[in-house]
């Protein structure tokens, strides 16, 4: 198993552009060929699960199949509703240039705890001290910035996945939480069939909100195997 950061995450460089899901599955790309993997299996959560289904979208080949864990995905419906929702303000925040990053600058415990609390069913399964790491790894203004570029991303990403028809037989799977973005997934499902797809198979992660690796790690696991 090999747990990638993307660009401008972790231990990843931020770069100044390339944020767009389908840039950041080209750098998934290259990866696999460095360490000469074939065949990968790919699961990516929330945003890591739009760069899956580029992923698979740009190298069918490459895969033998995709895991997307808890999101929506640009583009497809019922993107046009999800953005519309009170609860996802934070997406047209987080695009806003610059400013993002100055409000949250040095808040960064405060904002995160915030999102974790408000996205798990069990708000014991991300510690104050799964926190702080997550407030050092963006405590860089760079990574910071290239936190709120994901997001400035999606007009991309919904471009690139709208244009994308073409019939492909790798198998997908949308797993998700049943308190969470795993209520769309059948959704998901039917738009992904009308693009296209056509083996979309949907799993629900039962007592989980958004974050389903913290909250059901076990159930998460052996999906993928």
């Amino acid at each position: 198993v090999i747990a990638v950061d993307l660009r401008g995450v972790g231990g990843s460089a931020a770069t100044p552009g390339g944020y767009d899901a389908a840039n950041m599955a080209e750098d998934i790309h290259q990866l696999a060929q460095q360490l000469k993997l074939e065949q990968v299996y790919v699961v990516g959560h929330d945003i890591g699960g739009m760069v899956a289904y580029a992923f698979v979208r740009l190298y069918p080949q490459a895969t033998r199949g995709v895991m997307i864990l808890d999101v929506p995905l640009p583009g497809i419906e019922p993107w046009e509703e999800v953005k519309a929702d009170p609860m996802l303000w934070h997406f047209g925040f987080h695009q806003t240039p610059n400013l993002p990053e100055k409000l949250i600058a040095c808040r960064q415990f405060d904002y995160f705890r915030e999102f974790f609390n408000g996205g798990t069913l069990n708000k014991k399964a991300i510690t104050d001290a799964d926190v702080a790491h997550y407030v050092n790894s963006y405590a860089a203004p760079e990574q910071l910035r290239a936190g709120m570029e994901f997001y400035r991303a999606f007009p991309a990403v919904e471009m690139f996945n709208a244009a994308k028809r073409s019939a492909i037989n790798t198998p997908i799977v949308l797993a998700g939480g049943d308190n969470s973005f795993g209520r769309l997934n059948p959704r998901v499902a039917e738009s992904l069939r009308a693009h296209g797809c056509a083996i979309v198979r949907v799993e629900v992660i039962k007592n989980s909100g958004h974050y389903v690796a913290d909250e059901q790690p076990e159930i998460v696991a052996e999906l993928i195997e």
